[in-house]
């Protein structure tokens, strides 16, 4: 009586351990899946992450380009005003040359008479 009573405490053992393992696996089983879950959040995040650091250097390439512009802008119109003095100065002159010939031609035109 008292081996039956060991076998069947050891049968009991055994299919308690064998609940436990298999519950231990299931665990295991569940973790890996959270593990592998929070892997690709990570990698998903990471990517993320990445393409912020490339918009934030586009963002910055696109400062520079707006810079690079505004001083193009400034060069243009430093350009233009100096273009419309130039053109200024030249219409003087041209009118203070017409004068000084004026008397010129009038004098040659009563001298041919």
């Amino acid at each position: 009586a008292e081996l039956a009573g060991l076998a069947q405490r050891h049968a009991a053992l055994n299919a308690s351990g064998a609940s436990e393992q298999a519950a231990a696996q299931q665990v295991a089983s569940s973790l890996r899946s959270a593990v592998d879950e929070l892997a690709l959040k990570l990698d998903s995040l990471a990517a993320r992450v990445a393409a912020f650091g490339t918009g934030d250097a586009f963002l910055r390439g696109n400062e520079k380009l707006k810079r690079a512009a505004k001083r193009h802008e400034l060069m243009l119109t430093a350009l233009s005003e100096a273009h419309e003095a130039s053109r200024t100065e030249l219409r003087s002159l041209i009118r203070e040359l017409a004068a000084q010939l004026l008397p010129v031609q009038q004098a040659t035109q009563a001298h041919g008479e």
